[in-house]
């Protein structure tokens, strides 16, 4: 009896380490033009899934939309 208590309560604190998984993903990239040179302060949009986000680029080109839900997206 007593061993099966502990075996119980082993199990039932083992979830409180468990971490639910992220819901949202990042999206990420760079901006260039044709000659390959990043395009710095350009405006990039995301859009899909009733979602319609927008972004501009830094200094060396990047974006990043974090937080976005799983789906089919246009950029």
């Amino acid at each position: 009896m007593r061993r099966t208590c502990l075996l119980f309560l082993a199990f039932l604190f083992s979830f409180s380490y468990v971490y639910a998984q992220p819901t949202g993903g990042t999206v990420r990239g760079t901006v260039t033009d044709n000659s390959g040179a990043v395009v710095p302060a350009a405006t990039v949009s995301l859009t899909g899934n009733g979602v319609e986000r927008s972004a501009q680029t830094q200094a060396d080109g990047s974006y990043v939309f974090q937080g976005v839900t799983p789906g089919q997206y246009t950029v």
